[in-house]
């Protein structure tokens, strides 16, 4: 799985391209930090990437050929200059979802409460009495909603789908999104 730049005209370190690939190589979560990192690799083509991979995991490692630097020139319709633009090959992604969420207000009030002690009648008996003591407590006053940044977990259910979109996004920013395609 990966995306093809369908269209997009490249002057890449392999050379000219109207089909790169770029694909996930891997991915890591940090659940303490809550952050998801992953690299890509971009390529000349589909096929070059394909080419790559190895079949067995005995079999040796194979040359890259067809891999492409990050550094390329993008030419938009119509322009002969080109622009240069670099694809990144690593990103990381702070894994909450945006809520509202009630928080509840605090504050200290003075509250009258009865605590009973044991006492002695006049023949000395113990009897149980009831006395009023002041004590200062916590209570809620009032709960104020609040946008916060909870920590998403189901993200790790479909790492891939995740990564993938957010994937298309950033490249979204550098080319057109609707030549960006699923492969």
């Amino acid at each position: 799985m990966g995306f093809i730049l369908e269209g997009i005209d490249l002057e890449t370190s392999s050379g000219p391209t109207q089909e790169a690939y770029i694909r996930i190589d891997n991915y890591r979560v940090n659940k303490v930090t809550s952050k998801l990192s992953y690299a890509i690799s971009s390529w000349i083509d589909a096929e070059s990437a394909q080419r790559f991979n190895r079949e067995y995991f005995d079999e040796p490692m194979k040359n890259a050929i067809g891999l492409i630097a990050q550094e390329v020139v993008y030419y938009e319709e119509g322009d002969n200059d080109g622009k240069d633009v670099k694809i990144d090959n690593r990103y990381e992604v702070d894994l909450y979802k945006e809520e509202k969420v009630e928080i509840p207000i605090y504050e200290k009030v003075l509250k009258e409460e009865e605590v009973p002690y044991v006492s002695f009648d006049e023949n000395g008996d113990e009897i149980e009495k009831v006395r009023t003591i002041t004590v200062e407590k916590q209570e809620v006053v009032r709960i104020e909603e609040q946008v916060k940044k909870v920590i998403d977990n189901e993200v790790l259910g479909d790492l891939a789908g995740y990564c993938y979109k957010h994937l298309k996004q950033e490249l979204g920013k550098k080319f057109p999104i609707d030549k960006i395609k699923i492969s």
